[in-house]
């Protein structure tokens, strides 16, 4: 490795982050060489540039739940996914979809996270329906909620329905 690419990056994962999330120019700038030298670094390295997504969003810091994501990592077939470390301590890999739509925000540390933390629904309002109470959760742990219709019909909503 060129000294003068060296002496810029501490690490190599670093450099090959970088290569991965950003375009060849933006490393040139970053690394103050040329694009051909980055090109250059990348074959020497094996680093695969044809699945890089221009929409990439790093995650690296923020929080999912209970989950606080670390650090970026691929995997043989250069997909993306994130090491995250659990409030309770644990360690979980998760890949970006599941993070960004709820399917995965704590490791599966304990049977009382068994459902996502519930939102408060009691006194707010949903079409004809009254939210009364939160009511014990039903055996796959999904919430449940005693609502008041218009009509004065009382009756038991789970989360989602």
């Amino acid at each position: 490795m060129p000294s003068k690419i060296k002496l810029q990056f501490e690490r190599i994962d670093e450099f090959k982050k970088d290569v991965l999330i950003h375009t060849e120019k933006w490393c040139s700038e970053k690394y103050n060489v040329s694009i051909s030298a980055i090109i250059h670094w990348c074959r020497k390295l094996k680093i695969n540039r044809k699945r890089i997504d221009p929409n990439f969003i790093d995650l690296t810091g923020k929080k999912f739940g209970m989950l606080k994501v670390l650090k970026m990592i691929r995997n043989k077939n250069n997909e993306i996914s994130w090491i995250c470390r659990c409030d309770c301590g644990n360690e979980k890999i998760s890949k970006t979809h599941y993070l960004n739509n709820g399917e995965t925000w704590h490791c599966g540390c304990s049977i009382i996270y068994k459902t996502k933390p519930f939102e408060n629904l009691i006194n707010r309002k949903f079409g004809s329906l009254f939210v009364l109470e939160k009511l014990e959760n039903d055996k796959r742990g999904l919430a449940r909620w005693k609502c008041k219709c218009d009509c004065g019909n009382i009756s038991i909503k789970k989360q989602n329905t």
